[in-house]
């Protein structure tokens, strides 16, 4: 099970991105949706959030593909930025939100969660906010 959640969250997700090409930043936002946002990859992921807070050896291979989640962010957002601090804070808190997002419970005020977290997400990337609509 972990050796296909990983093929599939993963490696696929990673060739997809590279398949599907553009600039590092709309690679990052792909990356991001394709793992975070399915209705199929999202529950399996956070189940094995969860499972590896009691087995070991499953936190060591979440622990392997969060590595190389956050090694792909640090390639992307490398592509902008020189400072290996910033790229590794803004790595971190790309990574944090994507999946943090999933557990907030707060309201926000006249904006949907989905308005909120994409403007975040031009935030982290140091993008222009997108026109509403």
């Amino acid at each position: 099970m972990l050796d296909v959640w990983e093929r599939e969250s993963t490696d696929e997700v990673i060739a997809r991105v590279q398949r599907e090409g553009g600039d590092p930043r709309s690679q990052i936002q792909r990356a991001g949706v394709l793992t975070f946002s399915s209705s199929r990859l999202l529950p399996i992921d956070l189940a094995i959030r969860t499972w590896a807070r009691r087995d070991e050896m499953v936190a060591e291979r979440l622990r392997a593909v969060d590595n190389r989640r956050m090694a792909l962010l640090r390639q992307m957002i490398g592509a902008f930025y020189a400072d290996p601090e910033e790229i590794e804070a803004r790595a971190l808190l790309a990574f944090c939100m994507a999946i943090g997002v999933h557990f907030l419970a707060a309201d926000h005020e006249q904006r949907t969660r989905g308005e909120v977290a994409q403007r975040a997400v031009d935030l982290l990337l140091d993008r222009a906010p997108r026109p509403a609509g």
